[in-house]
This record gives C-alpha cells, sequence and structure tokens, in this order.
C-alpha cells in the first residue's frame, strides 16, 4: 500500500494552504505514528494486543485512503500528478474526462503521449522539462478522440520533508466552451463594425 507521501496523493490545488493539504500533512504524521508502533510489534513475539493493534491500523488506512481518493474525485478541475520522468503517477476522475483515458490507463504513461499539445510546442513542453510552476497558463491539447482542447493549466513541485523534488502535479480547467464563445461574440461584433460603416446600411 503507497504510503500517503506519494505523489500521486498531493492533491492540492496550486495556491494557499487548503483543507486538501492540511489532510495530507495529517494522513503523512498519522502514517509515521503507525509505523513506529508496528516496528515496536515487530521487535518482540506477536501478542493479541499487537495483532489487534495491526488490524486497526491497516484498517484506518484503508479508511483514510479511501477519504482522500473521494475528496481528490470531488474536485472539478483535472488534477494530474507526475514522477520526475514525467510519467503520470496518478489523475483524478475529472483528468480522465478531459484527456479521454481511464486512471488504468494513463498511469505510467508519458505526458507528451497523453497531451500532445496542438499549439505553441516548445512551451508547452519547456513547462514540463523544466519542471515550472505557472498560474493559468493558456494551453491547448488534443485529446484522445482527436478533439481540440482549450485549457487553462497551473503546475506545482511536489517535494519531501527534506524539500528534494519529487515529482509534479498540474490542475486543468476546460475552457473550451469559453474560449468557443469568445470567438462567436468576436466574430459577430466584427460583422456589425463592417456593417455599421456601410452607409446604406446606415440609412435603414
Amino acid at each position: 500500500m503507497p504510503s500517503p507521501q506519494g505523489a500521486g496523493y498531493i492533491i492540492a490545488a496550486p495556491g494557499s494552504e487548503t483543507g486538501l493539504q492540511r489532510l495530507s500533512s495529517c494522513a503523512k504524521q498519522t502514517w509515521c505514528t503507525q509505523s513506529y508502533r508496528t516496528a515496536q510489534c515487530q521487535t518482540k513475539t506477536p501478542s493479541p494486543t499487537c495483532v489487534e493493534d495491526l488490524q486497526n491500523q491497516i484498517q484506518l488506512c484503508m479508511v483514510q485512503r479511501q477519504n482522500m481518493d473521494a475528496i481528490f474525485n470531488a474536485v472539478a478541475d483535472g488534477i494530474i500528478a507526475f514522477y520526475l520522468q514525467l510519467r503520470i503517477s496518478n489523475l483524478n476522475e475529472a483528468a480522465q474526462a478531459i484527456i479521454g483515458y481511464s486512471r488504468e490507463e494513463a498511469v505510467g504513461e508519458s505526458c507528451p503521449t497523453l497531451l500532445p499539445p496542438t499549439e505553441d510546442r516548445d512551451r508547452f513542453n519547456a513547462i514540463f522539462d523544466s519542471q515550472q510552476e505557472v498560474n493559468e497558463s493558456r494551453v491547448s491539447i488534443h485529446n484522445r478522440n482527436n478533439r481540440q482542447l482549450h485549457l487553462m493549466m497551473s503546475t506545482r513541485v511536489l517535494r519531501d520533508d527534506e524539500n528534494v523534488e519529487k515529482g509534479l502535479v498540474a490542475t486543468l480547467r476546460d475552457v473550451t466552451e469559453l474560449e468557443t464563445l469568445r470567438s462567436d461574440l468576436q466574430q459577430q461584433e466584427c460583422f456589425f463594425n463592417l456593417v455599421g460603416k456601410k452607409h446604406d446600411m446606415q440609412a435603414l
């Protein structure tokens, strides 16, 4: 069972301290306490009390993981965590809907494979290759069905307790419909401006 320190479970959206970050910190402390108690039981002949303790710890870990998964998947924005090698370590349900791949299909795959950029490829690749932290950067990708999507992407570097970089997490907000509406409005505005400059139309 992966510990709560794994990259896939540091899921807070970029920005200030949130409940998700506090939950991750609490889970980490609980896991350390449990590990210490487990080590104590393993240094002597297991007693019924030790066995019961271990069973309770396992049950608690399972409940905590279920709760964290529930929060992870309740977030409306897509969240994708990457290892340092830029292979996907975890993603929530919103991210699966955006890119068109299930968690089972996506985990272990590389970023360029599942998120191929359609515009400004060099800038997009540079964000991931150099582990850049960006806020609300506009990117365009093709999803599994080859549909072009416009996204607002923010990224944060994942670090361990010793401040060593362990990966990258990206939040993705699908703004494709907003971009389409903006484009339609701009076309209508352009049309009305052209019509307004014609004298015969002004006379109507």
